[in-house]
């Protein structure tokens, strides 16, 4: 994958559309590595990134994911 902006914000979605669609929050956002090219302007989802399981903040939310209902 060639290197391109590694420019992040992040939008305002409703919680049951974001698990649904398996958008990834924000705070997971930090140190992931894409696994895959992403066009301009998408929306990253957990599928398109590698996240690490020992972070307290990604088991926090397998957790809640798990709690709560994935959708």
């Amino acid at each position: 994958m060639a290197k391109a902006d590694t420019q992040v914000y992040g939008r305002l979605v409703p919680a049951a559309r974001s698990r649904t669609q398996r958008m990834l929050p924000i705070g997971l956002a930090h140190g992931v590595r894409l696994t895959r090219d992403i066009a301009s302007g998408s929306v990253v989802t957990e599928d398109d990134v590698s996240l690490d399981s020992d972070r307290l903040a990604v088991q926090v939310r397998m957790e809640m994911c798990s709690r709560y209902g994935a959708g």
